[in-house]
């Protein structure tokens, strides 16, 4: 492939080319990359053992789930399976950590949690996403050569050397988040402090911030400290002038990301993550008395590094092609029509963190379409807690439930149900309005996998923003405003016209829901 390459290339380019594959090939330090990577397993394992509850209940079996596009043939498991899925990960972790059967956990490690992370997006978090990544990149280092178990056991050739793009690669890819969260930030509303004012004023009780929340300048400083914070984190760690203040200001930003919001193990991996971007000889003259005796030779070395370089045209290409898509995947709702934060369309895997407060209303009722007679249906009883918090503010998903709702009514014997859907939300402290076209039936609706779906409402970008008052009051808003829709202007979807609409839902039942939609 490489003599074709060459072949058919200008000279220059073919010696930008040899020199880019010299400049990835070059032998560097390892401590780097093993440190992390004993850290990143450790760090693993305490998170998995965490959050064990709700991941066995993300694999189990249940009514509806909402995998990712073109994951849709992956299975859920019973509980037993999930139970031992969620186990084998703990183990792989560990194993990572110590550096033990280490190719054999990595990649059992990648595949497990990059199917716990597709199966669900209900569940979906960036730092999930940067998880999976990080953990394909240790796969296919070799940062088990030092200071580890393998070693030790005589399973692997220990060196000291790496070829420089298996240090270069994890790096790179924990600074993306960082840039393009940066980049996320530099919209209308973060720019004006929202929502990052309604999130300070959720920690106003706590008497570490009570001072600095109270100010009215407070969202302000939050925003933009975070968004230059974003911006030059990385750049400021790679001077050597400003190493120093980088790390104490990246330490300070993630143990407080950490004490005010609930945000997982996130905060930790990113300070553990700092070991990537230092230089290697610092960090073996720091822990030079954990490592064992080198007693190999300048040669031995040599033989091992030259042994890590076979396939080296074959990486460079990957590098190449691999960042290309990282650095165009975050950038793909900007060519969507709409505020990504209300659409959800190019919101997954852009680094979009924190950046919206989003409050929704949402309520079902299936309707028969020959008499006009609706009950409304509890949604609750077909999702878990996180799938609750979901379903309201992703408008495909709601399309989605749609379409299950009615396959379900069909099955008990419904000849032509309609769903009826009121979608309703405020985004950063907007009026509240209707996210999906009430005209609509969701269940009819296409769901287009790489355009805009043009059956979304429209955001409001002129009405006012950072009134959260609103929020306390949002039942009696949203019921309102339902109300004028359905019963003021008689807005139903096609198949109700002309028809008289009756709930027939049990008083007890509408009761619940609304107990329900308050929590």
């Amino acid at each position: 492939m490489m003599f074709a390459f060459e072949k058919y290339t200008s000279p220059k380019m073919w010696s930008i080319w040899k020199s880019w594959i010299g400049f990835l090939e070059k032998p560097v330090d390892s401590s780097g990359l093993v440190l992390f990577r004993m850290l990143f397993g450790a760090l693993m394992a305490v998170d998995l053992l965490d959050s064990w509850d709700w991941r066995v209940t993300m694999l189990t079996q249940r009514p509806i789930h909402f995998p990712f596009y073109g994951f849709g043939w992956l299975p859920l498991l019973p509980e037993w399976l999930a139970v031992i899925v969620q186990t084998l990960l703990i183990v792989a972790s560990l194993c990572i950590a110590f550096g033990c059967f280490f190719r054999t956990a990595a990649f059992t490690f990648v595949l497990g949690y990059s199917y716990s992370f597709v199966i669900d997006r209900a569940y979906f978090n960036n730092h999930y996403y940067l998880i999976c990544l990080l953990g394909l990149w240790l796969l296919l280092g070799h940062s088990n050569r030092r200071w580890s178990l393998d070693v030790l056991r005589k399973s692997t050739e220990p060196t000291n050397m790496i070829p420089q793009w298996q240090a270069l690669g994890p790096a790179i890819q924990m600074a993306i988040p960082y840039f393009f969260g940066g980049l996320a930030k530099l919209n209308p509303d973060w720019l004006r402090g929202e929502p990052a004012r309604y999130q300070v004023y959720q920690i106003s009780d706590n008497p570490l911030y009570s001072f600095l929340v109270s100010q009215s300048w407070s969202g302000i400083l939050f925003a933009w400290s975070g968004l230059l914070f974003d911006l030059f984190i990385v750049p400021m760690l790679l001077w050597k002038k400003t190493r120093a203040i980088a790390i104490c200001l990246l330490v300070f930003f993630h143990v407080t990301n950490s004490v005010m919001f609930n945000i997982g193990i996130f905060p930790w991996l990113g300070i553990a993550g700092i070991v990537l971007f230092l230089p290697p000889s610092s960090l073996t003259r720091f822990l030079h008395y954990f490592s064992t005796p080198d007693n190999s030779t300048s040669d031995d070395n040599e033989h091992v590094t030259k042994t890590l370089l076979n396939s080296s045209n074959i990486i460079g290409a990957f590098f190449c092609c691999w960042f290309a898509i990282q650095g165009l995947l975050p950038l793909r709702h900007y060519f969507i029509p709409g505020n990504v934060g209300w659409t959800c369309e190019g919101f997954y895997f852009a680094w979009t963190m924190k950046l919206d407060v989003k409050s929704c209303f949402l309520n079902f009722h299936i309707c028969d379409a020959a008499t006009g007679r609706c009950v409304s249906v509890d949604h609750h009883k077909d999702l878990t807690d996180y799938q609750q918090y979901f379903l309201p503010r992703e408008p495909k998903g709601i399309v989605q439930y749609a379409k299950f709702l009615k396959s379900q009514a069909i099955i008990e014997g419904l000849r032509d149900p309609v769903i009826v859907c009121d979608s309703i939300c405020s985004l950063n402290g907007r009026p509240y309005q209707y996210m999906i076209d009430p005209q609509q039936d969701p269940a009819e609706l296409t769901i287009p996998r790489f355009f805009h779906a043009q059956w979304i409402v429209p955001l409001n970008t002129a009405a006012p923003i950072g009134n959260y008052k609103t929020l306390a009051q949002k039942n009696e808003v949203v019921m309102q405003l339902a109300r004028q829709t359905r019963l003021d202007k008689n807005i139903w979807p096609k198949k109700l016209w002309g028809k008289k609409i009756v709930d027939v839902t049990p008083k007890k039942q509408i009761s619940q829901d609304r107990n329900k939609e308050q929590l």
